[in-house]
């Protein structure tokens, strides 16, 4: 089965939920064309839950360098990202999303939507 997901659009804000199985290289690639989705259409932060995606191998460090650098070049600056998923997949010293920085891409990696949109709201206020 593949991805499936649901959209929300709440003013700047595109909120993704998806589930079904998937392998690691379709789970990016789907996070890939939501930010360039998001980036098309000048939305400028993603919330994307991939908490009900199953059967996706854990990620080397080298995987998360690739995603990283994939979705940085996606966003091209424009849209922000705030990852969530199961905490077995969020790396301790959060690789994934330090490499996305040095990339350009402001992101954020979280297990509860709750500390995603948190998050994004922290980054509006600035």
């Amino acid at each position: 089965m593949p991805i499936e997901s649901v959209r929300t659009l709440e003013g700047t804000l595109c909120i993704v939920r998806a589930h079904g199985a998937s392998t690691l290289v379709e789970a990016v690639d789907f996070i890939r064309r939501n930010i360039d989705l998001c980036r098309t259409e000048r939305i400028g932060e993603l919330l994307i839950n991939v908490a009900g995606v199953t059967a996706v191998p854990m990620p080397t460090l080298v995987d998360r360098f690739l995603a990283a650098e994939d979705w940085a070049h996606a966003s091209d600056g424009r849209v922000a990202v705030a990852l969530v998923t199961d905490s077995a997949y969020i790396h301790p010293q959060k690789f994934g999303v330090q490499a996305a920085g040095h990339f350009g891409l402001s992101m954020e990696i979280y297990p509860h939507e709750a500390e995603a949109l948190a998050w994004l709201a922290e980054r509006r206020s600035e």
